[in-house]
């Protein structure tokens, strides 16, 4: 490999391993199938232990029979919804007139174009259930192409676009008359070129014309002066909406929005009027006649639902319909004529439910104690509102909340007989001190009766970005660590929305040190109290909770034993250079400021690695379609820290050459990584059931 010096701001940075961003580079091909065939190799040392841990995980899955997905209930009652038996590679869309009636087959993928491998990422009915938009992707791909399926006439359009994003980008709006509907069109590119995901369009579908219509552009509205790799949004939510909003999105919690009547789709060109500045800090906004309804941080960290006149906006001064709450973020709205509906989340652990009518504030109790609480209305005619529970051991559970008689109808597709409580696992839900004495929530899980011996294996996970909270949810994985004695943990580290917007804004850009800082307490934590040992200690983190992971073993390699990546960023000096990296910089800054470049040299992992020290034992997985997280960031880390590392301790690079930024609904590879993950923990750890032969 060679060098490659850069300087920044008057400081020389040698990059050791630039060469691995070239993939097109033959030699680098070679050197990540040499890698991926290393990890591999390791592996299969444990092989019947993967194995065992992979079936437990197909029986969890065959014992529910089917998994249901992307379930749509239309406000007169006909539902749609992906399923998938245990034995099918990919799901299938169903359709059901009414609740109670058989499932009735709509379309199966694998008899898509003579048995083209392709999935279903995506569907959106039509607000009568008569027609359905589905999306379909290959393997590995963000990029889909859309078809229209016509229930009534069984009558199916193919190819209306090849370029489209649903599943990324907003998904799809139906027109209130039901003749077209909405998408966001992408340019074609490659995966990792750099413009990836660039120029999006907002586009119309007229079904009966077959024509596309711009709404929403760079090309078409130059006079609001949109970066390339800013996403045009048409945001069309309630059937009874006047207005359609213009929203110039990206990946940061809030986004310069626009609006116009609903007439100016007749036009040639929509005229946008500016209705606020991502300044504002709206999260949410809900048009009601001519006012709007909106949940902002602005002035209030947890954040507030405020409303103001559209026709005379006044978002200094709006009228606060519920105000700040103190020890809880409210984290979402919905809004029908029987009141406004909301829920509110305290240490990004316990959510409730609240009406709001009459100018009076009423909390709905909920059939079970819930981590997270998923809320949707059909609009202000709704005869129901649409509620989704989970929590860590409790699966997705969806209910109708009748307004009439104050109770929640079971709603849900699936009969499958999963228990809704694991009277053998625990959870505690604590805060901890961290570096400079701010209180981190901190959930721990785990069988009833382990010893605080410090002899149990232990794997921690955090995110801390985007201001996005790790939510109480339920996933059969959890049940296959805890099935092997180990403890799980989720940090809930500032940089995500946990404890509101200051929350957020405390691990973003140059305070992004409280990110990993934050985990590194919770585990001398852990490990104090008797959950665990450094022998016994892994951490985990995934995509930009890579630099989670990467900077706590870079800077306390003492506290861990195991680390795992999964498409973790970890050369954060380089990010703004891959196919996502425009966008980053909104989240973690730009090399070109002074100040942010120093930042980024903080977080980046691959930065930070130092000779002759003795690193944990290390388990990449990576994608090499990854749009997201280019897999020569990982790739450079890897190759890093196998060169600085004196531990003896394995440092393995799985490379995925089929993926993208996440394996999608392909369980036999959620099942693999897996099982490779908690494998490779277990054999660090010591667990004597986990050496090799």
């Amino acid at each position: 490999m060679n060098y490659a010096t850069t300087n920044y701001h008057g400081l020389d940075i040698i990059d050791k391993f630039r060469d691995l961003e070239n993939l097109k580079d033959p030699n680098v091909i070679n050197w990540l199938n040499r890698q991926d065939s290393l990890a591999e190799k390791t592996l299969n040392k444990l092989n019947n232990k993967r194995e065992q841990l992979i079936a437990f995980q197909k029986q969890f899955d065959k014992n529910q029979e089917f998994k249901i997905s992307w379930q749509r209930r239309t406000a007169n009652g006909t539902y749609f919804f992906l399923k998938q038996r245990f034995d099918e590679k990919y799901s299938k869309l169903y359709f059901r007139s009414s609740y109670e009636v058989k499932d009735s087959l709509v379309f199966d993928p694998s008899t898509y174009k003579n048995g083209t491998d392709c999935k279903i990422n995506y569907i959106r009915p039509d607000w009568d259930g008569n027609q359905i938009v589905v999306s379909l992707s290959k393997p590995g791909k963000e990029i889909s192409e859309l078809m229209l399926i016509d229930l009534k006439t069984k009558k199916k359009i193919f190819d209306i676009s090849s370029n489209a994003a649903p599943a990324s980008l907003e998904g799809i709006r139906w027109l209130s008359d039901n003749s077209g509907f909405i998408y966001q069109r992408t340019p074609k590119f490659k995966n990792n070129d750099s413009s990836y995901f660039h120029n999006t369009k907002a586009i119309l579908y007229t079904i009966a014309s077959k024509n596309h219509k711009i709404l929403f552009s760079r090309a078409t509205h130059p006079e609001l002066n949109l970066k390339p790799e800013d996403f045009p949004i048409v945001s069309y939510n309630q059937r009874d909406d006047q207005y359609l909003s213009g929203i110039v999105a990206g990946p940061t919690p809030y986004a310069d929005t626009y609006y116009a009547n609903i007439n100016e789709l007749n036009n040639s060109k929509i005229n946008w009027k500016f209705l606020f500045s991502k300044q504002e800090k709206i999260k949410k906004h809900i048009y009601k006649e001519d006012s709007i309804l909106f949940l902002t941080s602005k002035g209030a960290s947890n954040f507030k639902i405020c409303k103001t006149s559209l026709k005379k906006p006044n978002f200094a001064n709006p009228i606060t319909m519920i105000p700040e709450k103190k020890n809880e973020v409210i984290t979402s709205m919905a809004y029908t004529n029987h009141g406004l509906f909301y829920t509110t989340l305290k240490n990004g652990v316990l959510e409730r439910l609240f009406r709001f009518s009459n100018n009076k504030e009423t909390e709905i109790e909920l059939p079970q104690i819930s981590g997270r609480v998923i809320i949707h209305s059909d609009g202000l005619h709704s005869t129901y509102l649409q509620v989704i529970t989970t929590g860590w051991t409790s699966p997705f559970k969806r209910y109708l909340y009748d307004f009439r008689d104050n109770r929640f109808i079971p709603n849900d597709i699936s009969t499958n007989n999963i228990s809704n409580t694991f009277g053998d696992i625990q959870v505690k839900e604590l805060e901890i001190e961290s570096h400079d004495g701010t209180m981190v929530p901190l959930s721990i899980i785990h069988n009833a009766g382990i010893k605080m011996d410090g002899s149990n294996p232990t794997l921690i996970r955090g995110y801390g970005s985007y201001g996005s909270s790790i939510k109480p949810t339920f996933y059969p994985s959890t049940i296959t660590w805890l099935k092997e004695g180990g403890i799980l943990v989720y940090a809930h580290v500032r940089g995500g929305g946990e404890k509101g917007n200051d929350w957020y804004e405390d691990g973003y850009k140059t305070a992004k040190p409280n990110t990993w800082k934050d985990v590194i307490a919770c585990t001398e934590y852990l490990i104090n109290k008797g959950y665990t040992s450094k022998d016994k200690t892994a951490i985990l983190g995934s995509s930009a909770g890579g630099i989670l992971m990467g900077r706590a073993i870079t800077e306390r390699p003492d506290l861990y034993r195991v680390a795992i990546g999964d498409v973790p960023s970890m050369n954060m000096i380089r990010s703004e250079i891959g196919s996502n990296g425009s966008n980053s910089v909104k989240e973690f800054g730009s090399v070109k400021d002074s100040i942010e470049f120093r930042a980024l040299l903080e977080m980046d992992s691959y930065h930070n690695i130092e000779d002759n020290t003795r690193y944990p034992a290390v388990l990449i997985a990576s994608s090499y379609n990854d749009y997201r997280v280019p897999v020569w960031s990982p790739a450079k880390f890897v190759a890093r820290l196998q060169e600085a590392t004196i531990s003896n301790k394995p440092v393995l690079f799985s490379v995925d050459f089929e993926s993208g930024h996440s394996t999608g609904n392909n369980k036999m590879k959620m099942y693999q990584k897996y099982a490779d993950f908690y494998t490779f923990i277990l054999w660090q750890t010591g667990h004597p059931d986990y050496q090799p032969e």
